[in-house]
């Protein structure tokens, strides 16, 4: 049965990107659509040529410039009836956005990250955005700062599914630690683990570390687990099935994360929920979630020795980690579970449907060069955008998309 193409909301991934933006957005869709009925679809989108040896399937695949441009009018042919679009700041989907607005679609940005580039994003796509997301306060704060106390924005932590199995009791001495994410060592900060790591062995505390996770980093963060002298206490497991990753980390006692920015860790939500002990660096979003010494464990960004004195506490009182294993559990079960997420952004998009169709102009935007030079942005964006810049000078943009639409 057709679902009431008036309730749809529509949104934009790139299949090429990390776990943390597509597992919100997927699961949030699924349950707005399975509790209230309200098609949300997801469109994703990827270059081949920039991903060619991950398999990733989407629905819209190019490889190389040759056919980028099929792949631009398919998209924009999916812009029908299409009352609400929602912003992930992946890239394209900003330039599907200003093309949307153009047909009448209402905007709503999730601001998925604390850093300059969501901010930039945020400040230049302002005259398109209905309705801004923020995922921690801090990202809020920010966001009222750069755009002004008036700009309609709204905080909605992110969340996730709370399992009904409880974490089981902890060996006595081995402590079991895991990271689960991309291996990475800028943003995720991996190139801070083996100092850690060499210590723990240095103190000799019995642990064991789970790596759960694939990206750039991983060849040299084995040769450095190699070489601390403790290569054996840790297990690199790879990409993982959603499935497998979270049985994986239901086995785990604490969780580290070494991240440098974040906007709210999807991996400290789920492990905190199965009971997982969180010790990680302060970061936008975690101080919403952890109480530091009660459900986890904060630490300051710079502080790797403050990291091994909380694992090795962690390690010799049990008692302490079980109440902060519950502590944490029951965390997420109030306060970030999914249920209550999908409460607040149907009311979003049932208060953006109310608005009814947008009426006015829709700017000349998604042109500039310097928001399409950004490193982040997919290969995609960046080639589709020059190819365009190179075709037209002065033609206005929807008259550009409505063509191409034909």
């Amino acid at each position: 049965m057709l679902l009431p193409a008036k309730k749809r909301v529509l949104t934009l991934i790139h299949a090429g990107f990390g776990g943390g933006v597509n597992s919100v957005v997927k699961d949030l869709a699924a349950e707005v659509t399975r509790t209230y009925g309200r098609p949300f679809s997801i469109l994703t989108v990827n270059d081949v040529s920039y991903n060619r040896e991950s398999n990733i399937t989407a629905d819209f695949s190019f490889d190389g410039d040759e056919q980028i441009t099929q792949t631009v009018c398919n998209l924009w042919n999916q812009a029908g009836n299409t009352p609400v679009f929602l912003i992930n700041g992946i890239g394209i989907d900003f330039a599907y956005a200003n093309y949307v607005r153009s047909r009448g679609a209402r905007i709503l940005y999730i601001v998925h990250g604390d850093s300059d580039y969501y901010y930039l994003t945020a400040q230049h796509f302002r005259p398109i955005v209905d309705l801004y997301v923020a995922i921690s306060s801090t990202i809020a704060q920010k966001l009222k700062e750069i755009l002004g106390p008036e700009t309609p924005l709204v905080t909605i932590h992110n969340s996730v599914c709370v399992p009904e199995v409880v974490q089981g009791e902890r060996p006595a001495d081995v402590i079991r630690l895991v990271y689960l994410g991309l291996v990475d060592n800028k943003l995720k900060g991996l190139d801070r683990a083996p100092a850690v790591i060499r210590e723990l062995a240095r103190k000799n505390i019995p642990f064991h570390l789970t790596v759960i996770g694939d990206g750039p980093y991983l060849p040299t963060l084995k040769s450095e687990m190699d070489a601390s002298g403790a290569g054996s206490q840790v297990s690199f497991l790879g990409t993982q099935t959603r499935e497998r990753a979270m049985e994986l980390l239901s086995g785990q006692d604490i969780l580290l994360l070494f991240s440098r920015s974040e906007g709210m860790n999807i991996a400290m939500l789920e492990a905190m929920a199965r009971g997982v002990v969180p010790v990680i660096p302060v970061t936008s979003g975690a101080t919403d979630v952890i109480e530091d010494g009660t459900n986890g464990f904060l630490i300051h960004q710079d502080s790797l020795t403050d990291m091994v004195g909380r694992i090795s506490l962690l390690r010799t009182d049990t008692e302490r980690w079980r109440v902060m294993s519950r502590t944490a559990r029951q965390t997420i079960r109030t306060g970030f579970n999914l249920e209550r997420t999908v409460v607040e952004y149907e009311a979003l998009f049932s208060r953006l449907g109310e608005m009814g169709p947008w009426r006015g102009s829709v700017p000349y935007l998604v042109l500039r060069k310097d928001i399409f030079d950004l490193p982040i942005f997919s290969n995609l964006t960046a080639k589709m955008f020059r190819k365009m810049i190179k075709r037209v000078k002065t033609t206005k943009l929807t008259d550009i998309f409505h063509g191409m639409a034909l």
